[in-house]
């Protein structure tokens, strides 16, 4: 229900297909993406969007209207146990009428459905590329190890191993209560 007048920030942006969908239909948004890679294939993809390294400790209240993050970057955010304190964050960014929308894998759900490896092709500038991804759960944490390859040669573009964060959906309820998000 957002406004073409609304500024838009996609945390954790990636390659930044969400983002161009977004830019598409006309609505004003930033990229933010702590991987300095996947900054660059944003940038060559789409140009004429703005994509920035950073991650929620660069979002500045006001400077939006709604802040999303999808494909369960809250899970990064919370690696390590940081749950808490990336809520705080998120909140303290929040001005009355803007609003913050993610979506995240929980404890539960990941323990009985599991995880398996995907592989997307996409094209960043003149080249074909694909990217896997190969995940692994051990407890509360999953390791994803993200390949880019050059789908003609087979050459290595990008080679990164990121750790996310699980948490029970009661835990994300009694934290959002006590520091006051809804």
């Amino acid at each position: 229900n957002a406004n073409p007048t609304e500024k838009l920030v996609d945390l954790g942006c990636g390659i930044g297909d969400i983002t161009s969908e977004i830019a598409a239909r006309g609505f004003e948004i930033v990229g933010l993406d702590p991987s300095i890679k996947m900054i660059e294939i944003a940038r060559n993809q789409n140009p004429n969007i703005r994509f920035v390294k950073g991650d929620i400790n660069d979002v500045r209240r006001g400077n939006f209207n709604i802040l999303f993050g999808y494909f369960h970057v809250m899970n990064y955010a919370v690696a390590g146990g940081k749950l808490e304190e990336f809520l705080k964050r998120v909140r303290d960014s929040l001005t009355g009428t803007s609003r913050a929308i993610f979506d995240f894998w929980n404890y539960d759900v990941v323990s009985k459905a599991g995880l398996s490896a995907v592989s997307r092709d996409f094209i960043a500038g003149e080249k074909l590329l694909t990217r896997r991804v190969f995940p692994k759960i051990e407890n509360y944490e999953v390791e994803l190890k993200i390949q880019i390859e050059e789908k003609e040669s087979g050459h290595v573009v990008s080679n990164e191993l990121h750790r996310l964060g699980l948490f029970e959906i009661s835990e994300l309820r009694v934290i959002a209560e006590r520091i006051g998000l809804n």
